[in-house]
């Protein structure tokens, strides 16, 4: 192809004068051109239009207690705040309990229910890894990642996947150290689900699991919330 430089872009002697090289038309040549910008820009799959992102679920055990439910919630955020090659979306595996439909109304947040028949592709589960715990269908899915304070389970993978298992007292105290080790904020909202998840698995810091880095966590977490925790945990109780 050449290019002239007369103000008239792909041009010879006028706006629409193209001399072909190669045997190449004009729209075969603008055609290629357009594909290869959208290479050079992440935006190619193949000359049709830009791949949908993959979907994926972060789901807690199918007893969705407060910890499994608001760590997941705030983890789903933080994968779609470092991670934009797809949409991360948490869903509830089973029954809300009282004490988590609180929480979440106390925040403004709703979670959706997994949906029952649908092809899951690809899962993170959260707060466990085992079988005995997944929600319906989860054998049959892509594990894509596992996050848990609980002892390791009989879930088996094809290949390998980020696995962290830590003896804490709750799967949002990791949640909260991973926004920090990734260098994001964590907003008000999240602060204070996970702070529920906290006082909820530890049975505020009553816990034999309970550590010194889910206090400091709770601790932090509730001055981002604005919330006197002891307070806001007899609220919890009382109310859920």
């Amino acid at each position: 192809m050449r290019m002239e430089a007369d103000g008239a872009g792909l041009a010879g002697t006028g706006g629409d004068a193209y001399d072909p090289v190669g045997g190449h038309t004009r729209e075969e040549a603008d055609a290629a051109y357009e594909e290869l910008f959208r290479e050079l820009h992440g935006e190619s799959d193949g000359g049709t239009q830009a791949k949908a992102k993959q979907q994926v679920y972060v789901v807690g055990a199918e007893n969705s207690d407060t910890d499994s439910v608001c760590s997941a919630i705030c983890y789903a955020r933080l994968k779609n705040l470092t991670d934009a090659s797809a949409v991360y979306t948490a869903y509830a595996a089973g029954y809300i309990n009282a004490e988590t439909a609180f929480v979440l109304a106390r925040f403004g947040v709703s979670i959706p229910e997994l949906p029952e028949g649908e092809r899951l592709e690809r899962v993170i589960l959260m707060g466990h890894s085992e079988w005995g715990q997944a929600a319906a269908g989860v054998e049959k899915t892509n594990i894509a990642e596992i996050i848990s304070h609980h002892k390791i389970g009989d879930i088996e993978t094809s290949k390998p996947i980020y696995f962290r298992n830590e003896p804490v007292g709750a799967t949002s105290t990791i949640v909260y150290q991973m926004y920090g080790e990734r260098g994001e904020t964590i907003d008000t909202i999240c602060a204070g689900l996970l702070c529920s998840g906290i006082i909820s698995d530890t049975r505020l810091f009553r816990s034999p699991q309970t550590t010194r880095t889910d206090k400091l966590a709770a601790v932090a977490l509730a001055n981002i919330a604005g919330l006197d925790i002891e307070a806001y945990a007899r609220e919890m109780w009382t109310k859920g």
